[in-house]
């Protein structure tokens, strides 16, 4: 059975955010990381993976998002450039490259248009940590081997 809103959930909903979240909204509408937005804003921080996952919580929330979307505006609304203009602008370069007979300055105006209409998707490099055995109790904490020293420890052993 649904649940009717009260006044205290209505209340609630319209209560301004805190400074910390206000802070935490307009670091990230300027461009920060979620993280160092977190950490801007003055939330207590003991490990940076508190920073992300507390982080991406927060951004979850309605009226923070909603106040980093109002930021996001003004910041659009003061460049004074909209998304429609920076593709015509790129629309012309690609048609001054095909001109000039460089297509490889086309090919990238083509690409930008397509990553900023969220066509293409850059990929994230990702770094794999390889696991390897504890080195012996007589190798320095911190030093990393090769291969073949891996193999001339192992085989002592």
């Amino acid at each position: 059975m649904p649940t009717r809103p009260t006044k205290h959930s209505k209340a609630l909903r319209e209560r301004p955010l805190n400074a910390r979240q206000e802070a935490f909204a307009r670091k990230l509408a300027e461009g920060s990381s979620q993280r160092d937005a977190y950490i801007a804003a003055g939330y207590n921080v003991k490990r940076p993976e508190i920073a992300d996952s507390d982080g991406a919580t927060l951004r979850r929330n309605p009226r923070v998002a909603a106040r980093i979307a109002e930021f996001q505006a003004r910041h659009a609304e003061k460049a004074g450039k909209t998304v429609a203009d920076i593709i015509a602008d790129l629309d012309r370069l690609r048609d001054l490259a095909i001109e000039n007979k460089q297509a490889a300055a086309g090919v990238a105006a083509v690409m930008g248009t397509a990553k900023i209409l969220g066509l293409i998707v850059d990929k994230a490099q990702i770094e794999a940590i390889v696991r390897r055995p504890a080195p012996s109790p007589d190798i320095a904490q911190g030093v990393i081997l090769s291969e073949d020293d891996w193999q001339r420890q192992l085989s002592r052993h």
